[in-house]
């Protein structure tokens, strides 16, 4: 269950943004403000501590005229599937339609409880593949890793509504896989820091070309552009502040506890103030780690409790969305060169993304690069947070 952290029942609020050491930042004196233009429906725009990215938001736009908007009938929800589908490549018995597998967690009624295999269709090729490619600074081979956890055997299994314990296994996978691949980069001679992310597509909406429930994670030789564009925002914030930014975030969001939906001694998870979409999650550790694969068995099982209890409030509160779940980590390996140990600035976390109209993206955001959002941030933790999840904190 949520606890009371400070016995403060302000709402984190729209505020005035002022001018420091040459960035926008939020003024955290005025969190607290009683009345504001979002509450009385004026468009404003948000900046975010963790990534340096503007929200716009515009709570009037929710009632705008739609003509395009698919209806609830068209959606295909994972629980209103058979349990298993003899031509799912993911399914007992189809074991053969998958590369053979690297990773397998026995079943108590089944051959198994989760596997991990090779995606046969990758976005990287495996090292060790010869290649004839001539490469420059402009291209260099696509080598890494890129592999699919087919979470459960059954055809329907939801995650947010399964045990528990479950959602631990799938985590424990995602954890020593990337641990494994991160070991690689580390050993590397390569100049390019490479980047390991863990994410779910859940729903077509979502991207998910397989109603099977499954997780990807992908090791890359390079670091992603957004990535190194939010691991420099976060340096350049605790070299100008001598604080992180993800510790100012968490002082503003726990000093209120409006924005927070579930926490354990390790994580919360909140209704970020800027948060890119309606009923966008994101989960942090309490505890100052770049990445991931470094966790402990303490700090993956609170991780694992409270990302249950979000996608269980998701599932109940939502109609069971397509979403799309990523774990962000910091780059790993290459020649970095920083005074700072990475800790002290970065932290990894955990982002979910509900898709609940056709899409996020549009003419808006990619002619501007910023996200619309037409609902309060508040509103929806507020919505979260009153849900009786089946399994919670």
């Amino acid at each position: 269950m949520l606890r009371s952290l400070v016995g403060s029942e302000m709402c984190i609020r729209d505020r005035h943004v002022r001018r420091l050491h040459g960035r926008w930042r939020p003024s955290l004196s005025s969190w607290g403000a009683t009345s504001t233009p979002l509450d009385q429906g004026l468009p404003v725009l948000r900046h975010d501590n963790i990534t340096g990215s503007w929200v716009c938001f515009s709570v009037g736009r929710s009632s705008r005229p739609n003509q395009t908007r698919a209806g609830k009938s068209e959606r295909v929800k994972p629980s209103e599937q058979p349990g298993h589908v003899k031509s799912c490549p993911f399914c007992t018995g189809s074991e053969h339609l998958t590369p053979p597998a690297m990773l397998t967690l026995p079943g108590d009624h089944s051959p198994w409880a989760l596997r991990v295999v090779p995606n046969k269709f990758p976005a990287v090729r495996p090292p060790g593949e010869h290649s004839d490619s001539d490469f420059s600074d402009a291209q260099i081979d696509a080598v890494g890793h890129h592999d699919v956890v087919v979470e459960d055997p059954s055809h329907n299994m939801v995650l947010g509504m399964a045990g528990p314990s479950k959602i631990q296994e799938v985590v424990e996978a995602w954890h020593a896989r990337a641990r494994l691949y991160a070991a690689e980069l580390e050993q590397s001679d390569s100049a390019h820091s490479g980047y390991i992310t863990c994410f779910k597509n859940s729903g077509a909406t979502a991207g998910a070309s397989l109603l099977h429930p499954h997780s990807q994670i992908v090791a890359l030789p390079v670091c992603p552009d957004a990535a190194t564009v939010t691991v420099n925002h976060a340096k350049d914030w605790f070299e100008r502040d001598g604080v992180s930014a993800f510790d100012e975030e968490l002082e503003q969001v726990l000093s209120s506890e409006r924005l927070v939906v579930a926490m354990n001694e390790h994580v919360v998870a909140y209704v970020p103030f800027a948060a890119l979409s309606p009923f966008y999650l994101r989960i942090i550790p309490l505890v100052a780690l770049a990445h991931f694969h470094e966790s402990s068995l303490e700090l993956r099982e609170g991780f694992a409790q409270v990302l249950h209890s979000c996608l269980n409030r998701l599932h109940l509160s939502l109609d069971e969305p397509d979403f799309n779940l990523v774990v962000r980590s910091a780059p790993v390996g290459g020649r970095r060169q920083s005074m700072y140990n990475v800790d002290a600035y970065y932290r990894w976390h955990a982002t979910i993304f509900p898709r609940l109209g056709s899409g996020a993206m549009a003419g808006f955001e990619f002619g501007t690069g910023i996200f619309s959002n037409s609902n309060n941030p508040c509103d929806d933790a507020a919505v979260l947070r009153d849900v009786d999840p089946s399994w919670g904190v």
